[in-house]
């Protein structure tokens, strides 16, 4: 059985070869185990390796515009795990954990070529993590306690924000901030912000800020988050360079999709601003002033549920249907979690949506599928589990869960908090396993 795996896997790595000839050798510099601190581990790193940061507290400082290209991991993702477990970084600095990593030129995310920070418990500082002309993924970390922005997004950055709890801002920032300055480059910019739950923060869960005014090459998937309880709107736009969220918004010219957002309790509403936003299947719950406000322009909106805040929309371009009746949520409770404002029975949003898949498919990411005749509107599908890091093997594929299964049986247990984090395997892949043989 062990020769077999053996040939398994070096048929896997010959496929590999055949298909991409640029092979990455990446290393795992495992703190403390091997380094006593982060930074000692990022002192010694090279674009592509990770840094693997065992369960513990640790203060932490990565600021400067740190222009590695790395994996900075949890050993366990703080969304789904114990407390014990958690990997905690108390900021030591301001701006904690900033990068200036470009995307390189073929404008596609390859391990090896922008930085990942997956898995944290981070406490403090203005901004926590900052993209300053970079390039990379924030996913699955819980962030906290921030002044400023618990997410940071300048220059020509190209942002996956996934899978993370932002909450408790403590002055005058934002869940994510992004300023869209000029980009020179081609092809458009893909920011993606997905499965968040952004709660409680001073002033809007997501700000985007236009620097130019004009039509920069960037679009926005914003999809399945729960913005709950912030001091301002859900989604706020301005214009010239000014952070200072207002009433009016601005009409920002950037395609954005909003679609399957769940937005709850904020002060000033769900919406403000936008000259080019789709924006379906969301819900928009008890929200203080407006729902949608100044969605114009482009814009258009409709298979949305809108219940109980003093206005549903003003200004906005709205389309039929629409559902205007209590969602009947379950799990209320706070602080949320990922089961948090799920859908009850005979909700009136169950098969209520619109098929929105080539909108995922568009910036290369799965649809999350559906039960019954149509999706449900909100960001969970009724009957619908807390998301994993795991992404779903593709039957009749060698896929990810097959590695890790040649990995146990080949390399060990201790191997076991290895995965991938984009759910492909590619030449980083590859080489770790060469690198164990």
């Amino acid at each position: 059985m062990r020769n077999l795996q053996v040939l398994l896997i070096f048929f896997f790595l010959s496929i590999i070869f055949l298909i991409r000839p640029r092979l990455i050798l990446a290393s795992t510099l495992r703190v403390p185990l091997d380094y006593p601190s982060i930074e000692t581990a990022y002192d010694v790193a090279v674009h592509g390796d990770e840094i693997l940061v065992s369960p513990g507290t640790y203060l932490v400082c990565l600021s400067g515009n740190r222009n590695k290209r790395i994996v900075l991991r949890a050993q366990f993702p703080a969304t789904t795990s114990p407390t014990n477990q958690r990997s905690i970084l108390n900021s030591n600095c301001s701006h904690v954990i900033q990068f200036s990593t470009p995307l390189d030129g073929d404008g596609i995310f390859q391990q090896g070529d922008h930085v990942e920070f997956i898995g944290f418990v981070l406490n403090g500082s203005d901004d926590a993590f900052s993209y300053e002309v970079a390039s990379g993924i924030v996913r699955d970390n819980i962030i906290s306690g921030q002044s400023d922005d618990q997410v940071d997004i300048d220059g020509a950055s190209e942002a996956y924000v996934i899978g993370n709890i932002f909450k408790d801002g403590t002055s005058g920032g934002d869940g994510i901030e992004n300023r869209l300055h000029t980009v020179s480059r081609d092809p458009i910019l893909r920011m993606i912000f997905r499965n968040n739950i952004i709660y409680n923060d001073k002033k809007d869960a997501i700000q985007l800020i236009d620097e130019t005014g004009n039509l920069t090459p960037r679009k926005y998937l914003i999809a399945n988050n729960l913005f709950i309880n912030n001091g301002q709107a859900g989604i706020g736009t301005m214009g010239g360079g000014v952070s200072n969220q207002d009433e009016t918004g601005f009409p920002l010219p950037e395609l954005i999709y909003v679609i399957n957002n769940t937005f709850v309790g904020n002060s000033w509403g769900g919406i403000i601003g936008g000259a080019n936003m789709k924006v379906h299947n969301n819900i928009f719950y008890n929200n203080g002033k407006v729902d949608l406000k100044n969605v114009a322009g482009n814009s258009v909106a409709s298979h949305n549920l809108f219940f109980g805040s003093a206005t549903d929309y003003v200004n906005s371009n709205i389309q039929s249907p629409n559902v205007f009746a209590d969602p009947n949520f379950i799990n209320t409770s706070l602080p949320p979690n990922f089961e948090s404002f799920l859908l009850g029975a005979g909700s009136p949003a169950v098969d209520a949506g619109m098929v929105v898949n080539s909108i995922y498919t568009e910036f290369g990411v799965t649809p999350p599928g559906f039960q019954g005749n149509a999706p449900d509107l909100g960001w969970k599908e009724s009957g619908s589990t807390p998301p994993s890091s795991s992404p779903t093997p593709t039957p009749g594929q060698f896929t990810i869960t097959d590695l890790k299964v040649l990995l146990a049986g080949y390399l060990g247990p201790q191997n076991q908090s290895y995965f991938p984090l984009d759910g492909k395997i590619n030449m980083l892949d590859a080489g770790f396993v060469m690198a164990r043989l």
